[in-house]
């Protein structure tokens, strides 16, 4: 009992490398580690019956990319600092990066824009192009519509087959429902 406490370090000695990061870094670290929380539980949370518009995807795209670098950095700096083998260390940062991947573009594409939709949406309607009606749909997204232009793992979700019966891949339709610019909530497609 007594080796197994005497080769773990002390818990401050176990934080050493964080607390030694310039005080920029370690806020930035602390600050992305934070924001994952809610950029998941946001995922979860938010209906699969939203979809961003087009206008905003493109005006979001920074704010995107540069969520992305952050949380690569972020990620990079914890793992090389906290003394763990380079091979080790790389195969973690790519995990990481790609575990959160969607969850934090999305936070900025749809999470955000849907829960001010939610708030604030009036009827809105915004043009989509039909890509594929009879995607394979999961336990999150049953009986999905893909559009075109849309981020990864985006798709329309629990669309019905009255929905379904009026749209056809390569089809330009309409769809509107509560929304902002920045996207809306399917409730109705027009043809």
């Amino acid at each position: 009992m007594s080796g197994s406490n005497a080769s773990s370090p002390p818990p401050t000695e176990r934080l050493s490398w964080f607390i030694g990061l310039p005080k920029w870094i370690a806020g930035s670290v602390a600050l992305i580690g934070l924001l994952f929380i809610p950029a998941g539980m946001l995922e979860l949370l938010i209906s699969g019956t939203y979809v961003p518009s087009h206008e905003w995807l493109e005006a979001s795209r920074p704010a995107v990319y540069a969520l992305w670098m952050v949380w690569g950095v972020a990620v990079f700096v914890i793992l090389v600092r906290s003394n763990t083998d380079v091979s080790r260390g790389a195969l973690y940062t790519v995990v990481a990066i790609a575990l959160f991947f969607a969850p934090i573009g999305n936070l900025v594409r749809a999470s955000i824009p849907a829960l001010i939709a939610n708030a604030y949406g009036e009827d809105v309607q915004h043009v989509y192009k039909v890509v594929r009606t009879n995607g394979f749909g999961g336990i999150r997204c049953r009986t999905p519509v893909e559009l075109e232009g849309l981020p990864f793992m985006t798709k329309l979700c629990d669309v019905g087959n009255e929905f379904r019966a009026k749209l056809s891949p390569g089809q330009t339709a309409t769809f509107g429902g509560k929304g902002t610019w920045m996207g809306l909530y399917v409730e109705y497609i027009q043809s």
